[in-house]
């Protein structure tokens, strides 16, 4: 071991300790000097054995590999009363021992790969004190983090590996007859653990309150030395409780992913108070072979009861989806219940053996669930009651009917909400019919009491709109307040532990609400709105009476628990009453009050100037040179455009001639050393010139430009009286001297005059004649019912033909029977409205013919449900491939990808579209093409 002593650059250095008996006497005799000089710092830096040279020259202690403990709990110690932060440096430490931390402490490493700490006995020790942060480590061996009876903990960035069954968890927290709270979890991942990867536990009633698991993986926990303990079948990824009483505990965005019992799991003795998930999965839990048939009962994605609720959750492969009840049985068969109800808002399951097991369940909401693919039962029930299902869909369970309901109580469930979604194969014949709802009579609104305007400046509460109701006060897109909170209407007023006040939640897309005010002095006003958001991009505007007044962009770096507060500014033209309207684009967030402060009187008006008159234009003398139309077939000379001046025979953004080359309007007409003739020049975003042309016979002509660019993507259009015909995209190979010529095709409806509008899409280009062929008549109009590009095309409508002429699958027969009765495996899903191929299998095809009005480039758009992201989709256009397409990933079976690309159609009229698949497990909907701009 080698300690650093200040005043030296000899051996007083690193003094060598090699013979272990005097390690701790020279030690002790050292660490007085190492204290005074810590003492001082708020920082101290501790080296790994096999840290670099330069890590070693900065550090305060140096660790020899053994017991490395010893320096680590040194310099721990050596930071003063008021605080300070110990940071590990990048390498291996092995730790016989205990690290134990004290309040206002920091203990940080280099990264989770680069600082490891290998614990042969002991773990990361914080107990009995109040704010210590640590992480940016891994931990091998016994070394668990072990938080108890603390306070205002956090433990970010920590990956824990392999942990031993000496310890309880990887992540545990305790609370023994002890307040335990403000505990954060970030970005922790445990794996493949002997025991639990997190788990609450504690005695004596203790209590767990203000916790946070966010961004947590719980992988792989309890699958290595257990199959003999007995302890060793109880083991899950997330044990929320075990036998401690919870308060406000967030999950969000966790995993648990091929755990031994649960994914995650809530115990059922001890109380549970407003503990929530938010956009958590839980994979492939409970699958390996179990140790007793009472362990069986468990295994789920999900294990919870009591005040619990799961919002936007998903769970895959798992035992079963969702287990939950409300109680238990005592002894002589008392049912003891548990307080609270849980609920499932927006919970997706696929392909659990059991999706819904409901054992002694007395109360619970299920709200927009799916439960899809199970391998047994749908809905598995052993004496539960008061259970409300609401839009509920249960699709193609694999065993008896699909659900099976054992000693359900009489008339106990709503089954109003559950829509049971089977192929043919199945019916659903349930235990009993449910006892028909008697009509309520509906209870008169009560006429709302008028509120006083909100003052401003000052604070509008967000729950203070106005009275009035749907359509009048506010427009809300799902009928009745979602957490029944303050109101009876439709106005989703929500609470959250993390904010003190009311929020409006359950958002959707286009809802808004109306506050009248009372503005104590005409101004403009800065604007500052709180919101809740994970996704940027959602926008909220401001309108006052009625008339837009701004828009604010919330921005990226947000989530459920972390407030963002953008600002803009608005304008009350007068003094008084004004009804302000907040309105939403895009949902997924949470809004909380709007605070307007005064800013600054109105500004006055800038006065219009006066308009100079226009002055007549000179006419034309009559020796002077006036274009006649061009004919066509033939080249429309760049410099021979319509008379007419701005706006009407041409639009250009800068008054004037640039380089003064044969005409003296704004038309920028160029010459060039490399070209034999003239070119326009000086070209600008969205100008654009009109050429009149005589067409000799109507038709279908070939178009060749010219010009010149260094850039790729500027686009050329034309337009022929009005209507757009064609597009081209510039390729990237050009430069100023190296001519492009891009072809497409445009078509002349009728022989005679018509005019050609070209139009500049992107500058810094050079741009030469266009040359017209005629390639061939007028196409007939498209036949009938032949899908019309641009437009969409319906994936099932493909091609008449059979198995290697309008298609190619792997498999006889249309999986799900749905519309045609070929190969072609047509299906539908309640979550989407319209047809779907699926089934699909790595080489199929499917060939559509369409009708293209206009050659040229389109861009294509696709529609995909997939879980799995790596699979393509190409196009080919008569047999040429036109795109590939690789579909990203973040998808799954309810949540559909539009990835989108470009192809070209070198003619108008009839082509076949072949669809070829590279990869399965997706299914795919109607493809839109539009014209390229």
């Amino acid at each position: 071991m080698k300690i650093n002593v200040p005043g030296g650059e000899d051996e007083n250095r690193g003094i060598d300790m090699g013979i272990r008996p005097t390690l701790k006497l020279l030690f002790a005799a050292l660490m007085l000097v190492c204290l005074a000089q810590a003492a001082s710092a708020a920082t101290v830096h501790v080296a790994a054995s096999d840290s670099t040279a330069e890590l070693k020259s900065q550090a305060d202690y140096i660790c020899d590999g053994y017991n490395d403990q010893i320096e680590i709990q040194a310099a721990i110690n050596a930071l003063p009363a008021s605080g300070g932060e110990v940071v590990l440096a990048e390498g291996k430490f092995s730790l016989g021992s205990s690290v134990t931390l004290k309040s206002n402490t920091v203990l940080r490493g280099a990264g989770e790969e680069k600082t490891i700490l290998t614990f042969s006995s002991g773990r990361v020790d914080i107990s009995g004190v109040q704010y210590v942060t640590v992480g940016d480590f891994k931990l091998l061996g016994t070394g668990a983090v072990f938080i108890k009876n603390a306070k205002h903990i956090t433990a970010e960035r920590i990956y824990a590996y392999d942990i031993s069954n000496v310890q309880w968890g990887a992540f545990q927290v305790r609370a023994d007859s002890y307040v335990t709270e403000d505990i954060k979890l970030i970005d922790c991942t445990a794996d493949y653990i002997a025991r639990h990867g997190f788990v609450n536990d504690g005695t004596n009633g203790g209590l767990i309150k203000d916790m946070q698991f966010i961004r947590c993986k719980a992988l792989s926990c309890g699958l290595h030395n257990r199959i003999t303990a007995e302890w060793g079948t109880w083991v899950t990824g997330f044990d929320i409780t075990e036998t401690v009483d919870i308060e406000n505990v967030l999950l969000d965005s966790c995993v648990a992913d091929n755990n031994w019992e649960s994914g995650f799991h809530i115990e059922y003795f001890p109380k549970k108070t407003n503990v929530t998930f938010i956009n958590c999965l839980s994979t492939n839990n409970g699958r390996v072979k179990q140790y007793s048939n009472d362990e069986k009962i468990w295994m789920a994605g999900y294990t919870v009861s009591g005040d619990v609720t799961l919002i936007n959750c998903t769970a895959e492969n798992n035992m079963k989806g969702i287990f939950f009840n409300t109680g238990h049985w005592a002894a002589g068969g008392v049912f003891v219940d548990v307080p609270g109800t849980p609920k499932f808002i927006n919970f997706h399951d696929d392909g659990s053996n059991i999706g819904l097991y409901m054992l002694g369940a007395r109360r619970g909401v299920l709200e927009n669930c799916v439960f899809e693919n199970s391998e047994t039962y749908a809905i598995y029930d052993y004496k539960s009651w008061d259970i409300t299902f609401d839009n509920c869909d249960f699709v193609n369970p694999a065993g008896v009917n699909g659900v099976y309901i054992q000693n359900v109580v009489a008339n106990s469930q709503d089954w109003s909400g559950v829509n049971l979604i089977f192929d043919e194969n199945y019916q659903y014949n349930p235990v009993q019919e449910p006892t028909p709802e008697p009509t309520p009579v509906p209870t008169p609104e009560p006429t709302p009491v008028p509120t006083e305007p909100l003052a401003v400046p000052g604070i509008v509460a967000i729950e203070q709109y106005d009275a009035g109701g749907e359509g009048v006060a506010y427009h809300d897109t799902t009928a009745g307040n979602q957490e029944n909170t303050l109101g009876t209407d439709d106005v989703d007023i929500v609470t959250r532990s993390w904010y003190d006040g009311y929020l409006i939640g359950y958002i959707d897309e286009g809802e808004w609400i109306n506050y009248t005010v009372n503005v104590e002095e005409a101004g403009v006003y800065d604007v500052e709105l709180l919101v809740y958001a994970k996704n940027a991009g959602r926008t909220l505007s401001l309108a006052i009476d009625g008339e837009e007044a701004c828009t604010i962009e919330v921005p990226a770096g947000g989530d459920w628990t972390t407030p963002l507060n953008p600002t803009a500014q608005v304008t009350f033209p007068t003094a008084g009453e004004h009804v302000v309207t907040l309105t939403f684009a895009g949902g997924d967030m949470n809004v909380g009050p709007m605070s307007f402060a005064l800013a600054g009187p109105i500004p006055e008006p800038i006065p219009e100037p006066t308009p100079e008159p226009t002055p007549e234009p000179t006419p034309v003398p009559k020796d002077e040179p006036v274009y006649l139309s061009t004919p066509l077939p033939g080249i429309i000379a760049v410099e021979q455009y319509d008379a007419g001046g701005e706006g009407v025979a041409y639009h250009d953004t800068t008054a004037g001639n640039q380089e003064n080359t044969l005409g003296d309007d704004d038309v920028d007409i160029v010459t060039r050393p490399w070209y034999d003739g003239y070119l326009i020049g000086y070209i600008a975003e969205g100008e654009w010139i009109n050429y009149t042309v005589n067409v000799e016979e109507a038709g279908v002509y070939n178009v060749e430009f010219l010009f010149y660019a260094k850039s790729a993507g500027r686009t050329l259009t034309l337009a022929i009286d009005g209507e757009e015909a064609c597009s081209v995209v510039a390729p990237a190979e050009g430069s100023w001297t190296t001519p492009l010529n891009p072809t497409t095709q445009v078509t002349f409806p009728t022989a005679g005059e018509h005019v050609v509008t070209l139009t500049f899409t992107g500058g810094d280009m050079n741009v030469g004649p266009i040359s017209f062929a005629l390639a061939g008549p007028v196409p007939e109009p498209a036949p009938e019912g032949m899908m019309v590009l641009p437009g969409i095309v319906a994936v099932e409508q493909y091609d008449a033909g059979g198995e290697g002429v309008a298609y190619h699958d792997t498999t006889a027969g249309n999986q799900e029977n749905t519309l045609r009765d070929d190969d072609v495996d047509i299906v539908t899903r309640s979550w989407n409205d319209g047809y779907l191929i699926g089934y699909i299998a790595e080489g199929e095809w499917i060939n559509y013919t369409v009708y293209v009005e206009a050659a040229g480039t389109y861009d294509v758009e696709f529609l995909v449900y997939t879980k799995i992201g790596g699979r393509t989709l190409s196009l080919a256009i008569d047999g040429e491939e036109a795109c590939t397409v690789e579909i990203p990933a973040g998808g799954s079976w309810t949540t559909p990808l539009n990835p989108t690309a470009q192809v070209t159609f070198p003619t108008a009229g009839e082509h076949v579209l072949t669809m070829a698949f590279a990869g399965g497990d997706m299914n795919v909907g109607p493809l839109t093409f539009e014209r390229s701009n």
